[in-house]
């Protein structure tokens, strides 16, 4: 973040004032609660390189994971499920694959000086 900051001065206020706090508010309604997120396994990042994309390596890493939560016996029920993020349609479209529901769509807004927005889709599933 600091780097970025050097870059982009207005990314700090951006990250910290705007998006955080969107953020938090697009989860907990689409979710449900803010304990949901708090509770479940929350998926930061999943990455297939292109070359060995659409062979079934990210479909895999989601199936192992699945198992490892479901298996796990010290885990509640409200412990076992799964929740991510993801910015592009072709993301979304692979976690419906893998059983995700979509829980929500968020428009991120950019800082003032690019005034564009992204999309962010919340989805779930539940293991238990």
């Amino acid at each position: 973040m600091e780097n970025l900051a050097e870059k982009e001065p207005s990314m700090t206020s951006w990250w910290m004032e705007y998006f955080l706090p969107a953020y938090g508010e697009f989860t907990t309604k689409a979710l449900g609660s803010a304990e949901y997120k708090l509770k479940a396994w929350h998926l930061q990042l999943i990455g297939v390189f292109p070359a060995f994309q659409r062979r079934g390596v990210g479909t895999a890493l989601i199936k192992h994971t699945e198992e490892i939560i479901k298996h796990s016996p010290d885990l509640s029920d409200e412990s076992k499920r799964m929740c991510l993020e993801t910015e592009s349609e072709g993301g979304l479209a692979f976690y419906k694959s893998c059983g995700f529901v979509d829980k929500g769509l968020m428009q991120v807004k950019s800082d003032e000086k690019m005034n564009k927005t992204a999309p962010m889709w919340c989805v779930a599933k539940e293991l238990s």
